[in-house]
């Protein structure tokens, strides 16, 4: 038992964490670092003793407000296009731009400290000469402060290229617009879960609701996560609200991953939800604490509760025979393609998976929705039949009479000889035995006053199923009984199959 918790704890610290040592690197070049302590490129020197040289790769400003250069390459591509040009820069930071020592443009106005700063976008792209650009390989210098992040520790660039120039909104709406498939989905799913809970919801049992419910609320919070995702192509904003952005976003990650574990392990008797879901969020709260890159917080918030429930399904599926090794292969594949593509596959396609994983799971309690439906309604068809049989033997043992006036008198025919009723306007036509007898009233009102054992086949025809002998379809898809005085009567399409399926086990009625 040790030896296969310990195989468990294996898997999930390798998904869990391995990320934060493979995060991928963006930049190649060395980059050097002052503190900024003037305003002016032309008194900063980058060969000063408390200069301090850095990789690109996990750069992190070493204070609120520093300079920095560095070369940056231009892609060939760009260089042979005839399009204007533009330095793109997305962080978390205010800046003023330089290449080749002349300033091309400020993202807000960085200071030396908080008070002189003035706050600019994250994301934002600076027109580029083209007289700028002598060689494939720019030097860049950047006056940078951030003083009013709400993370101590960041990378100051998200983005950094030269390319064709273009609205930085607009890249990343281009750049997002992959997501507006999973959009779609998940808002079908919502749309099917409210419809099957609040107008067909009275025919669920307790325990399928519930879990409804819990799909409700785990696709609504999908919904919120990829809305959020998405605001950065909507929407220009300051850049500390990029960290309140990816706050949103990861909350809503750690909502979903434990929703996500809960509504996979939750029918599993052997399971302790009140063990299992603490340690979950636990990992998933060191987690937090290990990505240096907070765009990774999402991924695990969600990766870890999947591996831990593919784990408990994949072992309840060998130790206690369930059926649940195929969602356990597609929780821990899941969580494998979060690993294996950390980087755009964290901005679009893990909503692709998230949409997929919401589906299989919507297709599963529609399943289940369904069959408690044919149960309820087999349910409902045998309680029908056993309420005819009573009424049948109900009939049978009280003599019942029916009053009608004629011939200003009343006459008091037993109900049991009477073999049908035919409505003729507001009168109707009462067959009893071997005569016809006009009554005085509608057919609506011959219903209320026969007992239950009289069904209406027909708009316009009562018939007393105790002198039924047969029931058959005709080629027009209506029906027709035989009376046991052999006269027969129409049945309409619509009440022939709830007729015939009532009559399967009374006896005396052929089909």
């Amino acid at each position: 038992m040790s030896g296969r918790l310990e195989v468990v704890a294996r898997i999930i610290v390798f998904f869990g964490f391995a990320g934060c040592a493979f995060a991928p690197s963006a930049f190649a070049n060395d980059i050097v670092e002052c503190p900024a302590t003037e305003t002016k490129l032309s008194l900063v020197e980058f060969d000063a003793p408390q200069c301090k040289h850095f990789s690109m790769h996990g750069y992190y400003m070493s204070q609120g407000a520093v300079w920095v250069e560095f070369t940056l390459e231009i892609p060939q591509r760009v260089l042979d296009s005839n399009l204007p040009l533009g330095f793109f820069l997305s962080g978390r930071n205010s800046a003023r731009v330089f290449v080749n020592s002349i300033e091309i443009g400020t993202k807000g106005l960085p200071g030396l400290d908080a008070q002189s700063e003035v706050t600019g976008p994250y994301d934002w792209v600076a027109y580029l000469p083209r007289e700028l650009v002598s060689s494939n390989t720019l030097l860049v210098q950047i006056q940078l402060s951030a003083f009013r992040n709400l993370r101590p520790s960041f990378s100051p660039f998200n983005t950094l290229k030269v390319d064709e120039y273009d609205s930085p909104t607009r890249v990343y709406y281009y750049h997002y617009s992959p997501i507006l498939v999973p959009l779609g989905i998940i808002l079908v799913a919502i749309v099917y879960l409210i419809t099957t809970l609040f107008l067909k919801g009275r025919e669920n049992a307790a325990s399928d609701r519930s879990s409804l419910y819990f799909l409700l609320f785990m696709t609504v919070v999908g919904l919120l996560q990829l809305v959020t995702e998405m605001y950065r192509g909507l929407v220009v904003y300051d850049y500390y609200v990029h960290d309140i952005r990816l706050a949103i976003i990861t909350f809503f990650a750690v909502l979903f991953g434990q929703a996500l574990l809960i509504q996979s392990i939750r029918r599993l008797e052997h399971v302790k939800l009140l063990v299992i879901v603490p340690i979950a969020f636990a990992l998933v709260l060191a987690s937090q604490f290990s990505y240096l890159d907070p765009d990774l917080d999402a991924a695990a918030s969600i990766k870890i509760p999947a591996v831990l429930a593919g784990c408990i399904l994949a072992y309840s599926a060998i130790k206690h025979r369930l059926k649940t090794l195929v969602p356990a292969f597609t929780l821990i594949a899941f969580a494998a393609i979060i690993e294996i593509f950390p980087e755009d596959f964290l901005d679009i396609y893990l909503y692709y998976c998230i949409a997929g994983l919401l589906l299989l799971m919507l297709m599963f309690e529609a399943y289940k929705h369904n069959r408690q439906l044919l149960i309820v309604a087999q349910e409902r068809e045998r309680a029908d039949k056993l309420q005819l049989a009573l009424d049948l033997q109900a009939t049978d043992a009280v003599t019942q009479t029916l009053a009608i006036k004629q011939a200003g008198e009343v006459l008091k025919c037993p109900v049991e000889d009477i073999l049908y009723c035919k409505g003729a306007g507001d009168y109707a036509e009462i067959r009893v035995n071997e005569k016809t007898i006009l009554y005085s009233g509608s057919l609506k009102n011959l219903i209320a006053k026969l007992p239950s054992s009289f069904i209406k086949v027909h708009r316009s025809y009562l018939v007393n199923a105790r002198h039924i002998r047969s029931l058959k379809r005709l080629n027009t898809g209506t029906g027709e009984i035989k009376l046991s005085n052999n006269e027969n009567i129409p049945v309409s399409r619509r009440v022939l199959p709830k007729l015939k399926s009532s009559f399967q086990e009374i006896d005396g009625v052929s089909k």
